[in-house]
């Protein structure tokens, strides 16, 4: 459990199939799907040679379909209040696939070339660790103040400290 990533994976299906995450995975089709009370999101893959790469806050597939190149990242991200936006890159283009919000499921079913898997996301286990690293330290007034003005240190009222 040490090396586990901020990603919680519930495998669910027999036979066992593990995978250690991150890492890159082979598959041949994948279905993405949503689970928020009664809402259902789902959205599905089929390519000959679709690769799965699990990094720390983002989820990359990439293969191809046709005579179509499809990259395709989930990045979690945009975190307003408890929900995040789940964005979708295909190609050059950006789109907001789904907002999702703490205890929200995102159920993952992959077939790997003759093996099938499933696993589930709860984001209440991925939303602290992508807060935390957005967290920047803001500088207190006087150090904000003091950049402005050269130098000079002024009071919570604004008030220079050299006047005073």
């Amino acid at each position: 459990m040490k090396n586990m990533t901020s990603l919680f994976i519930l495998l669910l299906s027999l036979p066992v199939f593990a995978l250690k995450i991150p890492g890159s995975y082979r598959c041949t089709q994948l279905r993405m799907t949503r689970i928020a009370g009664t809402d259902v999101y789902s959205k599905g893959f089929a390519t000959p040679s679709l690769y799965l790469n699990f990094k720390p806050g983002s989820i990359t597939l990439s293969g191809q379909h046709a005579d179509i190149y499809l990259s395709e990242k989930i990045t979690i991200s945009n975190i307003s209040g408890d929900s995040i936006f789940v964005e979708t890159t295909l190609r050059d283009r950006k789109e907001k696939a789904v907002m999702v919000s703490r205890g929200d499921t995102l159920s993952f079913d992959f077939l790997f070339e003759n093996e099938e898997a499933s696993f589930q996301v709860y984001l209440l286990m991925i939303l602290e660790p992508v807060k935390k690293a957005l967290v920047k330290k803001r500088p207190s007034i006087t150090e904000r103040d003091s950049s402005r003005t050269g130098g000079s240190s002024r009071d919570l009222l604004g008030r220079s400290k050299k006047n005073l």
